[in-house]
């Protein structure tokens, strides 16, 4: 039983490092987005060029930032599902 319960410690410790770690990569994802608009304007009004294209730029943009933000939270949900089926299947195991 004693090497259950250190697998399960291992694989909580690892859940919330992740948990943790995904956290962090939203908060930066949401501070890019805030930026990008700004920084992409600041360099077209250096170069002086077109606002379509940095338009289209800036919209391709948004949607990588958007499916990243999805594949994080994805992950980030199926990781906490998992642990949280692991909580409940040790419950029942205890009874």
């Amino acid at each position: 039983m004693d090497r259950k319960d250190d697998l399960y410690n291992r694989l909580s410790s690892f859940a919330h490092e992740q948990h943790e770690k995904n956290r962090k990569r939203i908060k930066v994802s949401g501070i890019v987005l805030l930026l990008l608009p700004v920084a992409l304007e600041l360099i077209r009004l250096l170069t002086g060029s077109d606002k379509t294209v940095f338009l289209i730029i800036w919209i391709l943009c948004m949607f990588v930032i958007s499916a990243y933000l999805v594949s994080v939270e994805y992950f980030d949900y199926r990781l906490q599902n998992s642990i949280g089926n692991t909580d409940d299947t040790e419950e029942g195991g205890d009874e």
